[in-house]
This record gives structure tokens, C-alpha cells and sequence, in this order.
């Protein structure tokens, strides 16, 4: 060290708690064996400190493409899709021009911990950005979602939190990205698979329902991540009552190919865990209903209701009134014209 230069910063201890107890969570929700949780955070800490000593330079997270609305749900919505390309770095499917794995995971993770290292730049960066931002809200919306996508990468293996074996990673995600699950092949011999992502998305929305937050885009992302896609080229959406996972709309959609929507127990548990019946049910239909507006919006051929037991729409909507199925055929009876879709039967056809 240069004669009266400051010492490097310390991970102050309280931060770096702090970041573990964060950490260790998501590493219980990813399936890292327990008796090997604390050696990885302590690899974590021990290599953030290693290169905060030998000057790494700060990850600086992307700025959103565009202004949006002030709120911590735009702010939130916003930084994950412009944080999309840095996942793929972290990947290694960046493309032409883009940095490294082990450089993208070196700077994702020094991003993380900048509030533990406290540099001098950091702090001052971090509170122009504060003061730039719309509102305290949305500069939140836009660090939970840092932390969001963050957070989940890291835990994947080896030396340093994942810059030795990147193979463990789910090789599905070079594919679908941080929202959209993969097309699987129809019949029910093929794995029913969830989002890993959309357990902490459930939390992010949780949050932002109890604290008074907008949760548009976050309901929108986590009926994204809980919509999914069996055949090669499906064209329809299959709607019902849940009847497990061989029969009702989601036996009918894995049998003969379709698209359908189910969150998974995991996410449901992480979005209604401590609300009461009708804040699940607000909160649930609010990402139901998302998912039923995006895929009119993309124009899928047809929407098909699965009658099961039933004779007809109307005779569910008079047995299973307040259900999601009758909320749903409700929704579809109101807006489906709208675009572009007429009831024939039991389906909703796009003209």
C-alpha cells in the first residue's frame, strides 16, 4: 500500500449479518444442502472483502430504458427487465460484445454487497441516484429488485458463490429467461416445472400488496413466470377447476397440449402466506387476471373452459359463485369482445 493511502473498507460486521440472513434464506429455498449454507455465505464474505482489498471495481446496476410512473412496483418492474441482458452475462449467452461469465458474476456480486463495503464512491453514486430518482419508492422498487435478481444467482455452487460451477445452474434458463417457463412436450410422463424465480417474486409482490404499493408489473411478471406451455405450438388457453395434475383444465392441457396457469404451491404460499381469505383471494385474482389479459393481448386462437362436472357456463357460475372459475368466466364475458374474441359454447374464439 502507497505511503498515506486509506486502508481499503471493511465489510462493516452488522451489514454483513444482515446480508446473510438474506442469503441464507434463498439458499433454503434453492435446495442448498443446510450443512453447507454457512460455508458458502463465509465464501461470499471472505471473497467480497478479497477483492474490495484489490480495488474490483463497483457493479453498476443498468439504468431503466425509459421514465416510468413513480412507485415501488414500477420501480421494481422496471430495473428487472433492464437487468435481463446482465443475466444472460451471468449465463454466458450474452452475446457478441459482452463481458465474461466470471467478470459478469464478479461485478453482480460486488453490486450486492456495495451497501456492506461502503466505498466512498458507492455512497455518493447511491445517493445521487436517491435524489434522481421519481420518488423514494421507486428508487426502493428499483434496489428489490436488484436484490431480487440478485440474490438467487449467487447461491449456484462452488468457489467464490458460483464462479466455479455454473453447470448446476438450470440449463431451461438459457432459454426462457427471468420469465417465461419453456415449451415442454405434451403427455404425463413430462415433468410438471415451476419457475425457481417465482417463489421471491411472489415475495416481492406480497410485499408491495401489504405495504400500499402499486403491483401491476409484479403481478404481470409472476403470471408470466406461472403461465405454462405444453406442445410445440399450443393455441389455446385451458381454463378450469383445479383438479390436480392428470386431470381438470391442467390434466386437460398436459394431455392434449395447451396453455394454462398455475403459480405452483411454493409461490402461492411465498405471495398469501399471513393474509386473510379475502387478501389472498384480491391478491391471487389480481395475478389471474393478468395472466387472462396478456394472453388476449397476444391473441391466442382460442380460450377454452374445461366443464368437468358441470353442464354449461352459466351452471358454474351459479354453483361456484366467488370462485376463481366463476371470476374468470366473468372476466372473459366482460372484456373478451374487446379484443376481438366472441363466446362460442364453452370457449371464447378470436375472430
Amino acid at each position: 500500500m502507497p505511503a498515506g493511502a486509506a486502508p481499503p473498507p471493511r465489510l462493516n460486521p452488522a451489514d454483513v449479518e444482515s446480508f446473510k440472513a438474506m442469503a441464507r434464506q434463498s439458499m433454503i429455498s434453492e435446495g442448498v444442502p443446510p450443512d453447507q449454507i454457512e460455508g458458502r455465505l463465509n465464501d461470499i464474505v471472505s471473497q467480497t472483502q478479497h477483492w474490495i482489498d484489490n480495488g474490483m471495481p463497483n457493479y453498476v446496476p443498468p439504468e431503466p430504458h425509459s421514465a416510468p410512473a413513480p412507485g415501488f412496483g414500477e420501480g421494481f418492474g422496471d430495473r428487472w427487465f433492464a437487468t435481463e441482458q446482465g443475466i444472460h452475462n451471468l449465463l454466458g449467452v450474452g452475446g457478441p460484445g459482452a463481458p465474461g461469465v466470471a467478470e459478469s458474476w464478479t461485478k453482480m456480486l460486488m453490486g450486492t454487497v456495495e451497501t456492506a463495503a461502503n466505498p466512498p464512491g458507492a455512497l455518493i453514486g447511491e445517493a445521487k441516484n436517491a435524489l434522481d430518482s421519481p420518488s423514494p419508492a421507486y428508487f426502493l422498487g428499483g434496489k428489490a429488485a436488484d436484490a431480487a435478481v440478485t440474490l438467487p444467482t449467487l447461491l449456484f455452487g462452488g468457489e467464490g458463490a458460483g464462479l466455479g460451477k455454473l453447470a448446476d445452474i438450470d440449463g431451461a434458463a438459457i432459454d426462457y429467461g427471468p420469465t417465461q417457463l419453456p415449451h415442454v412436450p405434451i403427455g404425463f410422463d413430462q415433468p410438471m416445472n415451476y419457475h425457481s424465480w417465482a417463489p421471491s417474486a411472489g415475495q416481492d409482490l406480497y410485499a408491495a400488496f401489504t405495504h400500499g404499493e402499486p403491483t401491476a408489473d409484479l403481478s404481470r411478471q409472476l403470471a408470466e413466470m406461472s403461465t405454462h406451455y405444453r406442445g410445440d405450438n399450443p393455441d389455446r388457453v385451458v381454463l378450469g377447476k383445479f383438479d390436480g395434475h392428470e386431470s381438470g383444465y391442467i390434466g386437460d392441457a398436459r394431455g392434449h397440449g395447451g396453455i394454462y396457469f398455475d403459480t405452483g404451491d411454493a409461490t402461492w404460499d411465498a405471495m398469501t402466506s399471513g393474509l386473510s381469505n379475502s387478501e389472498q383471494h384480491s391478491l391471487a385474482w389480481q395475478v389471474n387476471e393478468q395472466f387472462l389479459r396478456t394472453q388476449m393481448e397476444h391473441g391466442v386462437p382460442r380460450i377454452e373452459y374445461e366443464l368437468g362436472q358441470y353442464s354449461s357456463l352459466e351452471e358454474v357460475l351459479l354453483k361456484r359463485q366467488g370462485s376463481f372459475s366463476a371470476k374468470e368466466i366473468e372476466y372473459l364475458t366482460e372484456n373478451a369482445a374487446a379484443y376481438g374474441y366472441r363466446r362460442v359454447g364453452n370457449s371464447w374464439v378470436k375472430d
